[in-house]
C-alpha cells in the first residue's frame, strides 16, 4: 500500500550513522550501522537503509541481498535504465505490533510505504503481521510489493494516483494474482466497481480491508492489466508516460495521446470487453459439467469513493 503526502510542514529526521561497517554476504558488499543512543541499528545498501530492532538482524540481511535486484528489475520493466534513487529510502522492519501501528493510518495493513515528492521515501513493515506469521506472505514478499512504490514514485516525480501504483505493483506480485482475478470479475459482473471518471481521480483508497477497499484493488488492478499485460493495450512504459501526462493535461487528453482512446466512456466499453474475455476463459476452465461463471447482469459502474481521513504519518526514525 502506497500513501503520498504533500505539503508536511515537518523536518524529516537525520540518519546520525555512529557506527559504519563493511560486510560482505553472498558476494554482495554492505555496510552496517547503529542509530546512537537508540535500539535501531542496520544495513546500507547503494539506494536503502534498512532498519532493524531486536534480534532481526538475519531478516535484515536477507532483504538487503534482494532489495537492489528487486528495484532494478522493477525499472527494467518500465523500460528505464539503471539509475540510483535521488535520496536513499528506508525500510523499517518494526518487531513491536504497536510501534508500528501507531505511525500508519492504514493499522491493518502488513505493510506502507510513505511518498512524500521531493524527500526519501520510508517502506514500514510489520513483521509480526498475522499474514506474515500464518504463511500467507513473508517479509520479504511484502518488501518486494512495497519496492514497486518507490520505482513509481522515481518515475512520477508528483508521487501518481494511487490506483495506479498499486494496480502495478499487485501485477508484479505473481502470489497473489489468482485472488485478484478472482475478485476481478466477481466485483465487475456485480456492478461494483466505480465509473472510471470518478475512480482515476480519487484522491484516496478506501478504508484497508473492508469490502470497498478490496474492491478499489481489484479495479486498480484489472485497469492497469489492461493498459499494461500481455493482452492488453501497451507497454508498463507507456503506462508511465500516461500517467505523467494526464498529470499535466488530464486523463482523457492523456488516454487520447498514449492509447487512441477518446474519452471515460470509450475506455469503459473497452474495459468490459476486456472482462467479458476473462470471464469466457474462466467459463472454458471450468471441468466435469460445473455451471459456467457468467455475468449477473451488463457490466455497468457505480458511485463515487468517499474520501477517507488522512493521517501524516511521522518520519521516525
Amino acid at each position: 500500500m502506497v500513501l503520498i503526502c504533500y505539503n508536511i510542514n515537518m523536518p524529516f529526521l537525520f540518519i546520525i550513522i555512529l557506527l559504519l561497517s563493511p560486510i560482505s554476504v553472498l558476494g554482495q558488499q554492505f555496510k552496517e550501522f547503529q542509530m546512537p543512543n537508540s535500539k535501531w541499528r542496520g544495513v546500507a545498501t547503494d539506494n536503502f537503509y534498512i532498519f532493524y530492532d531486536g534480534n532481526n538482524r538475519d531478516l535484515a540481511l536477507r532483504v538487503a541481498i534482494q532489495v537492489e535486484d528487486l528495484r532494478n528489475n522493477c525499472l527494467e520493466s518500465f523500460g528505464c535504465a539503471k539509475r540510483n534513487l535521488n535520496k536513499k529510502a528506508r525500510i523499517i522492519l518494526y518487531s513491536s505490533d504497536n510501534e508500528y501501528k501507531r505511525l500508519v493510518p492504514h493499522k491493518d495493513a502488513p505493510s506502507v510505504t510513505h511518498i512524500t515528492p521531493g524527500r526519501e521515501s520510508i517502506v514500514r513493515v510489520n513483521i509480526f503481521h498475522p499474514r506474515h506469521s500464518n504463511g500467507l506472505e513473508t517479509v520479504e514478499s511484502s518488501v518486494a510489493y512495497e519496492i514497486n512504490h518507490v520505482v513509481f514514485a522515481q518515475l512520477c516525480p508528483t508521487g501518481g494516483p494511487d490506483w495506479a501504483s498499486e494496480g502495478c505493483a499487485m501485477l508484479s506480485d505473481s502470489s497473489h494474482k489468482d485472488r485478484w482475478e478472482r475478485k476481478l470479475v466477481k466485483d465487475a459482473s456485480q456492478n461494483k466497481f466505480w465509473h472510471f471518471e470518478q475512480f482515476m481521480n480519487s484522491e484516496h483508497i478506501p478504508q484497508y480491508d473492508s469490502d470497498k477497499a478490496h474492491t478499489y484493488f481489484a479495479q486498480a488492478y484489472g485497469l492497469a492489466d489492461f493498459l499494461t499485460g500481455p493482452n492488453g493495450l501497451g507497454t508498463k512504459a507507456q503506462f508511465m508516460q500516461f500517467i505523467n501526462d494526464a498529470q499535466i493535461i488530464g486523463y482523457e487528453e492523456s488516454l487520447q495521446k498514449n492509447y487512441g482512446i477518446r474519452n471515460y466512456e470509450e475506455l469503459q466499453s473497452m474495459f468490459n470487453q476486456y472482462i467479458e474475455k476473462k470471464i469466457a476463459l474462466k467459463n472454458e476452465e471450468k471441468i466435469n459439467g460445473q455451471s459456467q461463471w457468467r455475468p449477473a447482469a451488463p457490466i455497468k459502474t457505480q458511485p463515487t469513493i468517499t474520501p477517507m481521513p488522512y493521517i501524516v504519518p511521522t518520519p521516525n526514525p
